[in-house]
């Protein structure tokens, strides 16, 4: 078994509002319940088309040193506009969120109207490696105990689908010796292309 690192390379061009992160009341401090109301808000606003991502990173060890165990991100068109917002769930209830963002550009919304049927029904199939051990033929699956794990939530007036994606499936190696059998599959998915829109633009815009 190998412990592998997760490497993205991604870019987009975007734009972010001036904005100060805010801690919540305990009453709301539930990083859930505020995703559930953020997304109720939107609809009662006459928004039809929401992305949610929750972002788990295995191991919960890192509040510890002050780093989230959950993050979650909204994105949303509103009159001809697009906007994100993140916030940050922590192990003792408290949850950070930013003002939303104008996005500048994306080709998010974009993607997914053309390709939702897809997105749809795709599935991302695990990492797996194959190997030789007394001349027969095995297969492994890496191990990082520090995964990342997502959960991509897509509602389009009164349907939602969800799709789930653990990083470490998205990879082609983990190393010379370590190749994935079904990167092929992978990535030639709509799912993985639409993943890479939303983590790019996470990417872009978490640390602002």
């Amino acid at each position: 078994m190998k412990k592998i690192t997760f490497i993205f390379f991604l870019f987009i061009s975007a734009v972010v509002t001036a904005q100060d992160n805010e801690v919540l009341e305990p009453k709301e401090n539930n990083v859930g319940i505020f995703l559930e109301n953020s997304v109720d808000s939107l609809k009662k606003n006459n928004v039809d088309t929401i992305i949610t991502v929750i972002r788990f990173v295995g191991g919960g060890f890192y509040d510890s040193i002050g780093i989230p165990t959950y993050k979650c991100y909204i994105f949303w068109t509103e009159k001809s506009n697009s906007y994100f917002q993140k916030l940050s769930g922590y192990s003792d209830h408290k949850v950070v969120k930013s003002n939303p963002i104008l996005l500048s550009k994306t080709d998010i919304f974009y993607f997914l109207n053309y390709n939702y049927d897809s997105i749809k029904n795709d599935f991302i199939l695990p990492f797996i490696y194959k190997f030789k051990h007394n001349n027969i033929d095995c297969y492994g699956i890496p191990y990082s105990i520090h995964g990342s794990y997502n959960t991509i939530s897509i509602y389009i007036k009164d349907s939602k689908v969800n799709k789930d994606i653990n990083d470490l499936d998205l990879q082609d190696n983990s190393g010379e010796d370590c190749l994935n059998i079904n990167s092929a599959h992978n990535n030639q998915t709509a799912l993985k292309k639409f993943w890479h829109l939303l983590w790019e633009t996470i990417k872009k815009e978490r640390t602002r």
